[in-house]
């Protein structure tokens, strides 16, 4: 992928369609404001496939699916090639995240806060640790050392409950360029168990309500990093 040349938010989920969703407001708005949005999903989720799917073709639905939504908002995806269920926050997995990191040089970046959900728990093991290791001079790679300015958590229905809405950020701006987006993700729009988009939908009207302006987004900010002081783009 190429270094892009504008101001980067970073958002990197278990599987795609969770940045889409929890974050897509916040990277639709920054879209708007010309910078550059960038989703790594570390699996492509097919264990949601259900049992009369071909699996192989459920897969590239899911990699196709994620290459439009980020297409829409003129960002870049990167989609792991890791098992669905099977995510482990390995040394190698860390590091290689660390050196996109440093590449890439997010002004933000975003991942999944504390979970019950199995991968989603080890994302954010992961992210943790690549953040950290991005920051150390002394881990070598083919880029220099990077702090990250702004790491928040995103807000999941499969949260642990110790999750604190912290930061909000004024989506009204990039809401209806990430509702088309998401239009992109049919597998995210069919989902079998909860009608995931509408969920996410009436979420961002009532943190708007909160903040006084249409549609918001919430965020916990992650304590071992310096972090800016508002959400304000």
């Amino acid at each position: 992928m190429n270094k892009p040349t504008s101001p980067v938010i970073l958002a990197i989920g278990a599987h795609v369609g969770d940045m889409e969703l929890t974050a897509g407001g916040l990277l639709s708005t920054c879209a708007m404001q010309n910078w550059t949005p960038v989703i790594i999903s570390l699996t492509t989720s097919e264990k949601s496939a259900s049992a009369t799917d071909d699996l192989d073709k459920f897969i590239e639905m899911k990699r196709r699916e994620a290459t439009s939504f980020v297409t829409e908002l003129h960002g870049q995806s990167i989609i792991y090639d890791i098992p669905d269920g099977f995510l482990v926050p390995t040394d190698s997995l860390c590091l290689d995240l660390c050196a996109l990191i440093r590449k890439l040089k997010p002004q933000i970046l975003i991942t999944h806060y504390q979970s019950t959900h199995k991968d989603h728990m080890a994302c954010h093991t992961i992210v943790n640790n690549a953040v950290f290791y991005a920051s150390l001079p002394a881990i070598k790679c083919e880029y220099p050392a990077y702090n990250v300015p702004a790491f928040y958590y995103t807000e999941n229905w499969e949260d642990c409950s110790s999750f604190r809405p912290q930061t909000f950020f004024d989506i009204s701006e990039g809401f209806s360029l990430w509702q088309k987006a998401l239009e992109q993700e049919q597998s995210v729009q069919n989902c079998p168990f909860m009608p995931i988009v509408e969920y996410y939908r009436l979420k961002a009207r009532t943190n708007g309500i909160l903040m006084n302006c249409e549609y918001a987004e919430v965020f916990m900010k992650a304590e071992n990093i310096r972090s800016l002081n508002k959400g304000i783009l």
